[in-house]
């Protein structure tokens, strides 16, 4: 028996050389392919003219006419993904048959949950389906075609074939899901902080699945009140202003990443951060937020301790943190307030006069809304100055007049007491500085004046003391007077010589005493 396809009979009919056109001897194993010419016998009729290979011999077989047989095959590279995913899909038209198949139709509509990517050369867009001439026996044919996916649904894809010499599709189908991604994103950070500190961020992504997601982006959008670390994030990250992008790539399914990054608090107040996951398969994206309270930082004032002596300048310096300025105030141990200003924040302050004693300076530091007030003391002591008091030494005769110069420093009054050598007190009185202490005539003698120099609250007093020589007259005299009536050394003093009276009745007792030895 001798089968013919119906493509040789078209193909001898309209000489399209595209196929090779057969038929098949029953006995396979003559292994003769005859060549079909000129006529269409149809099924089981008797006769035909057959030339092997140029010789005609009649025909005694019967001749039967029968179809392709093709078949389809429709895979995908994934079966479960997720939305914003390419998918290719593979369909293969096999023609199992002994004759070929000619002007055959490959039909591919994606569903409806994909946008069409590309497909295989040859591929009509409009319709939908590929159209080839001829699909040799026993051969088959590769289609591909990509889609991505655009909505999640549980799909059917349906792939047809059809060819010249049958009138019926073959069919496969493939099944798969666009399934949601099951991605979520906590972040977590220090509640309650001080402004001026940092605050640690962690942002931790988690895939679900049950899928992996590609292309995972985290955006966080900061309140302009945090200052960014850079250098702090744990994965580098793009600044856009106030916000923050990590790409962080894939993440597979059941797998988590986790950011951390710092900032700096600059201001007080209840604030809410928030930030957001994104993947190519879901572009809407999920969020976490989580609120931080920033409260006032403290500020610091601090004064120094002075202490000083009545007269000299009085600095007082002091310095603080987080404040914007100092108030002082100075009070005397009364608390009467003496003085008070408002300064920067760090310096000096210049005290023009303080009478002596204790003062307490009470700081206070002026600041913005992020920070509280804060408070000191220090103490001003001014210490009195010393005052001096002094008196020159003097020896006078008896009679002379007697005149004690006194000079002093910070008193207001100097006393004083004259002391004999016995200890008595010969004078005593008050005067003021400048003025000099004249007593009244005095024996011959040693006398102690003993000084004090009175002085105000803001001086100390103080003692010295001076003395006073009187030398008799007469005997100082006497004997000036006896030095000068000796005579020159080697020289007789007559009686009758000396001029002085005195002189000549002490030189006469003399002698006098000298004859009344001899004549003893």
């Amino acid at each position: 028996m001798i089968f013919l396809s119906l493509s040789a009979v078209s193909a001898t009919e309209t000489d399209d050389a595209s196929c090779n056109l057969t038929a098949t001897d029953e006995d396979a194993t003559s292994g003769v392919s005859n060549s079909i010419i000129n006529s269409y016998f149809g099924n089981n009729h008797s006769e035909s003219s057959v030339y092997s290979e140029g010789n005609y011999s009649p025909a005694g077989d019967t001749v039967e006419v029968v179809p392709p047989i093709l078949k389809i095959k429709k895979t995908a590279n994934v079966t479960v993904v997720g939305n914003n995913t390419l998918v290719e899909f593979t369909i293969i038209v096999n023609n199992t048959s002994i004759v070929d198949a000619t002007d055959v139709g490959v039909k591919d509509g994606l569903p409806s949950v994909f946008e069409f990517v590309n497909a295989t050369e040859g591929y009509d867009t409009l319709w939908n389906e590929w159209i080839i001439n001829c699909i040799p026996a026993g051969e088959s044919v590769t289609f591909t075609i990509i889609g991505r996916s655009s909505e999640i649904f549980n799909y059917t894809n349906y792939a047809y074939a059809l060819c010249n010499e049958i009138d019926t599709y073959v069919v496969d189908t493939f099944k798969g899901q666009i399934v949601p991604t099951n991605l979520t994103i906590v972040k977590s950070a220090g509640s309650n902080v001080t402004v001026g500190e940092n605050v640690t961020f962690t942002i931790t992504i988690t895939n679900n699945g049950p899928i992996n997601v590609t292309d995972v982006s985290i955006t966080d959008a900061l309140d302009s009140t945090f200052r960014f670390d850079g250098a702090s994030t744990s994965v580098p990250c793009i600044v856009f202003e106030n916000e923050l992008v990590w790409n962080i790539g894939d993440i597979a399914s059941m797998a988590s990443k986790t950011i951390t990054f710092n900032v700096t608090t600059i201001a007080v107040g209840n604030f809410t951060n928030e930030a957001t996951v994104t993947c190519r398969e879901n572009s809407t994206g999920k969020s976490d937020r989580t609120d931080v309270t920033v409260n006032p930082g403290a500020s610091l004032v601090r004064g120094e301790n002075v202490t000083v002596t009545y007269g000299d300048d009085i600095i007082i310096d002091y310095n603080s943190t987080n404040a914007t300025g100092i108030t002082y105030a100075i009070f005397d141990d009364k608390n009467n307030l003496i003085f008070g200003d408002t300064v920067g924040p760090n310096g000096s302050i210049a005290v023009d006069w303080l009478a002596a004693g204790k003062y307490t300076v009470n700081w206070t530091s002026v600041v913005d809304g992020n920070h509280t007030l804060s408070t000191a003391t220090s103490t001003i002591t001014v210490n009195p100055a010393p005052s001096t008091v002094q008196a020159e030494d003097i020896s006078v005769n008896v009679g002379d007049s007697i005149v004690v110069h006194v000079t002093s420093e910070n008193a207001t009054e100097i006393t004083y007491e004259i002391i004999d050598g016995d200890g008595n007190v010969v004078d005593d009185g008050a005067i003021r500085p400048g003025e000099d202490i004249v007593p009244p005539s005095l024996p011959a003698g040693k006398y102690v004046v003993n000084l004090t120099a009175l002085t105000d609250s803001n001086h100390t007093s103080s003692a010295n003391t001076s003395t006073i020589e009187i030398a008799d007259g007469k005997e100082q005299n006497a004997t000036s007077q006896a030095e000068d009536s000796k005579p020159p050394v080697g020289s007789a003093l007559t009686l009758h010589e000396t001029a002085n009276p005195i002189l000549a009745l002490l030189m006469a007792l003399a002698l006098l005493g000298i004859r009344t030895k001899r004549k003893k």
